[in-house]
């Protein structure tokens, strides 16, 4: 297994630390996507309520106020 990015080349696990190395990069791949479908169960859960997040569009040309 190769390391992509800025560490590529300068850890080349073999042996015990590849186990560990795979081991790591396992629990992060899992890990994201338990954040993952969090996040869209989260986003789900706010639309069903009418909730929307985001920015608003911009300010009115007139008032300067917040468009709603």
């Amino acid at each position: 297994m190769m390391l992509a990015g800025p560490l590529a080349g300068i850890y080349d696990p073999t042996g015990h630390g590849d186990l560990l190395f795979v081991f790591f990069a396992d629990m992060a791949e899992t890990e994201r996507e338990n954040i993952r479908k969090s996040t869209l169960e989260g986003l789900d859960t706010a639309a069903r309520k009418g909730k929307h997040g985001g920015r608003h569009a911009g300010l009115s040309p007139r008032s300067g106020r917040p468009v709603p």
